[in-house]
């Protein structure tokens, strides 16, 4: 009896044994057939840590290079468009006559003067002469000039000023030496500017413009809708001896010296009037 309970119990151990191997075995062959999908390796050796770590700074450092490769050619493109500019800018320069009309940079009196004179005669403004300006370069060569005016129908130049000014004799000399040199002969100082000119200039302001001697067109500002104290003294009539310099009259540069006189005394306003 008690052996045949010995046998009964290695019989009840033995059958769960049993059942153990089948399920490994099971398992094991599923594991078997997925081991592709599920199965891999991992290279833990300090070597290939190093390894890896190289190649990703590798790989970032290539990226790097290739943005800045193309950061460099995108300014190499703007640099080579910059230096055509100049370049077509040059050589229309160079293809352009010398001696004609430019947009040189000058005051807004200036402006107003050559464009109601270029309107009435067909005068150039800002003409370019080579040479024909004072100032010189480094090498001894005088730098381009720009009369204010140039008459090329009558070969004619104007130089314009404020009455306050001297008369620019050595500028004036120079425009018409390169002027003949450079831009054809015959030219000399203009003399047919024609009766004085007032200009609006602003809301408050004209411009009185006058021929001050050969080649200079003078100017003062005045207030509109008062008159200047040039303004009176030429409009009045006179002795029948106007040639007699001992009667009331004062010649018209005197006029406009006695307003400058007068504006540099504090006499005037900003907008020209009497204070």
């Amino acid at each position: 009896m008690k052996f045949k309970k010995v046998r009964d119990m290695y019989a009840q151990i033995e059958k769960p044994k049993e059942s153990k191997n089948s399920s490994v075995a099971n398992s094991v062959s599923l594991k078997r057939g997925n081991v592709q999908q599920k199965f891999c390796f991992v290279d833990s050796r300090h070597e290939t840590i190093a390894q890896r770590k190289l190649q990703r700074t590798m790989n970032a450092n290539s990226l790097v290079k290739q943005k800045i490769c193309t950061k460099c050619s995108e300014e190499k493109d703007s640099e080579d468009t910059s230096i055509q500019r100049k370049v077509s800018s040059v050589q229309s320069v160079l293809q352009r006559d010398p001696c004609s009309q430019t947009g040189h940079d000058t005051s807004p009196e200036h402006v107003a003067i050559e464009n109601e004179f270029a309107d009435r005669t067909g005068a150039k403004k800002e003409y370019e002469i080579p040479q024909g300006s004072v100032l010189k370069h480094v090498n001894g060569i005088n730098k381009t000039g720009y009369a204010d005016l140039a008459d090329e129908a009558g070969k004619k130049i104007y130089d314009i000023k404020r009455s306050t000014e001297g008369y620019p004799e050595e500028q004036l000399a120079r425009y018409i030496i390169g002027a003949n040199a450079h831009c054809s002969g015959g030219w000399e100082k203009g003399t047919a500017y024609g009766e004085p000119r007032v200009i609006p200039f602003t809301a408050q302001q004209n411009i009185r413009a006058y021929q001050d001697g050969d080649g200079v067109i003078s100017y003062r500002k005045e207030a509109k809708g008062v008159q200047s104290i040039s303004s009176f003294l030429a409009n009045q009539e006179g002795p029948e001896d106007s040639d007699s310099s001992d009667d009331w009259a004062m010649d018209w540069k005197a006029h406009e010296q006695m307003n400058a006189l007068m504006e540099d005394a504090g006499m005037f306003n900003e907008d020209g009037s009497w204070k």
